[in-house]
């Protein structure tokens, strides 16, 4: 059985709706996902903007001894386009400090351009089936600046009422897999995982 551990930003916004995709992807695999740092989350795992925080390698290093981590993904979103280099930047290095310090360098990052809501944006008919809405999608996710406003924009109207990025892991368990994975950042991120499998 291999031992994951997810980081990401928020444990319910952003690590479950990872660790549903995830257990989709691999049902057919003998791997058990654990959702880390219930108890920090977004600007708490910065201690500059580059660096995680202290608190968050302690963490890290107590869960990784502690559940027995075979390995560890950390997610955090960009906040802005792929042309935005320094940013990317910043990201990884703050994921590669992280990492080293807390986890044995046992690693891998999922970077979110620009949200974990552009994930959302590679299904959007599973996301209009469940708000009721028609967005029409034709663009590629990674190029949608701030897709969270949109969704929250669009869904102003909606039955079910305006999305929430608590609403993130219901939405997630409804997208179809294969249609995620035509998100480049993604594919490129499940094509590391596969790696250690």
């Amino acid at each position: 059985m291999i031992r994951i551990g997810i980081i990401g930003e928020h444990p319910y916004n952003d690590s479950k709706p990872i660790k549903i995709l995830l257990e989709k992807e691999y049902k057919d695999k003998e791997v058990q996902f654990f959702i880390l740092f219930n108890n920090i989350r977004g600007g708490q795992l910065d201690d500059k903007i580059d660096k995680p925080s202290r608190k968050a390698i302690a963490q890290l290093k107590d869960a990784f001894r502690a559940k027995k981590l075979d390995f560890v993904i950390y997610i955090h979103d960009l906040d802005g386009l792929p042309s935005d280099e320094k940013k990317i930047k910043i990201r990884e290095n703050w994921f590669k400090i992280l990492d080293r310090e807390g986890a044995n360098r046992k690693g891998i990052f999922l970077l979110n351009i620009y949200e974990l809501e552009a994930l959302v944006l590679s299904d959007i008919n599973a996301f209009n089936q469940l708000y009721s809405v028609n967005i029409a999608f034709k663009g590629n996710p990674m190029y949608q600046a701030e897709p969270k406003e949109l969704l929250k924009e669009k869904t102003a109207k909606s039955p079910r009422g305006k999305y929430k990025e608590a609403d993130a892991a219901n939405i997630f368990e409804q997208l179809d897999i294969e249609k995620i994975k035509n998100h480049r950042q993604y594919k490129q991120f499940i094509a590391k995982l596969d790696e250690r499998f």
